[in-house]
């Protein structure tokens, strides 16, 4: 028994691309590195991840995703697909006849069913924007005070995610338009896919075992990870000694010079107000003369004002490189860079204490 339908080939590669991020490169389980065609859907998955797209086949298929996709990606025009009794799906374009040997469609996963009502809507923009300016800080391991996962609260009239590693904490907020209480833990690999969903607005629901993420016809379904978020509430400064605004392209130029001369084992630096300049020193306790070097550059105050009102040698933070600020400025040279049009402002307000709160 055969089933044949057609499809423009340009929507199956469009559909096979959105399904691709989530399958894992090497996969213990062979079917998992299949896609499955089920009912107009398709779907992809790594057991702890499902995404679902919709698609205009009505087969029930399980070929092998990648090579599908790379196939497809090469053809125009209309293409035949059916689907053999021998989980063979065959291809039909241009002249060209291809067979895939596929797996049983019933034995893929079975995504776990999104619920009907409890859905939460963040527009598409401000959670993207959450999701880049703090999944550098996620935990890579679990440990006690860590956990790999960032935490998303919702509060009325606003949403705030925050990671922390142990080292960092990053931290952003969101205006939304909500009235809802509600903390959910989300994992690295399941933020970077709801990026990926189309569509202006982003709707967020949970199961007792699930997240679910909708937007443009499409859902993810997620696993909620087990644990509890640190009690990140007691290192939020409650007031700071001073503020400073810099220019995000002086501050990573600075920070990339004094970098080789920072501690091997540490990769520490300090940071230090005097007059009107901000210093940024690294000592090697492994340099037999004690020697340091130091960079510095002209900083601006707010509303131009180049005289803060510091006493000389005000000591601002201490902070790690690839632990702490210096990482995060690489990060965030990139990110607010694509924010300065939108801000109209060419500097980036970073606080004395605690820089990485912004996010």
């Amino acid at each position: 028994m055969t089933k044949q339908e057609t499809i423009p080939a340009k929507e199956l590669a469009n559909a096979l691309a959105a399904v691709l991020p989530v399958i894992e490169a090497r996969s213990p389980i062979r079917i998992l590195s299949s896609c499955l065609f089920d009912g107009g859907q398709l779907t992809a998955s790594d057991i702890e991840n499902f995404i679902s797209v919709p698609v205009g086949l009505q087969l029930r298929a399980c070929p092998p995703a990648k090579k599908l996709h790379s196939l497809v990606s090469k053809l125009k025009g209309e293409l035949a697909v059916k689907m053999l009794d021998t989980n063979e799906v065959e291809l039909t374009a241009e002249g060209l006849k291809v067979r895939l040997l596929g797996f049983d469609p019933g034995d893929f996963p079975r995504r776990p069913d999104a619920p009907t009502t409890g859905w939460l809507k963040v527009p598409a923009a401000d959670w993207r924007r959450l999701v880049e300016h703090t999944s550098f800080a996620i935990a890579k391991h679990e440990a006690r005070y860590t956990i790999e996962a960032a935490q998303v609260e919702f509060h009325p009239g606003s949403v705030r995610m925050v990671t922390t590693d142990g080292h960092r904490l990053a931290l952003e907020d969101a205006t939304v338009e909500m009235d809802t209480e509600k903390n959910l833990l989300v994992k690295q690999k399941a933020l970077e896919l709801s990026t990926k969903l189309p569509g202006d607005t982003i709707e967020i629901a949970e199961t007792e075992e699930h997240t679910f993420f909708r937007a443009g016809g499409c859902l993810l379904a997620a696993k909620r990870p087990g644990g509890v978020f640190p009690n990140y509430a007691p290192v939020l400064p409650v007031e700071s000694a001073a503020t400073f605004t810099v220019k995000v392209e002086s501050l990573y130029r600075a920070l990339k010079r004094i970098r080789p001369l920072a501690d091997a084992r540490f990769k520490e630096v300090t940071l230090a107000a005097s007059g009107t300049l901000l210093w940024i020193e690294a000592l090697s306790p492994e340099d037999a003369h004690g020697d340091c070097g130091h960079r510095r550059f002209r900083w601006r105050g707010a509303k131009g004002a180049l005289q803060p009102q510091l006493p000389a040698g005000f000591p601002v933070a201490r902070h790690r490189q690839g632990h702490g600020w210096p990482q995060r400025a690489s990060h965030a040279v990139g990110l607010e860079n694509r924010r300065l049009a939108v801000r109209g402002d060419a500097d980036s307000r970073i606080n004395g204490e605690t820089p990485c709160e912004r996010g």
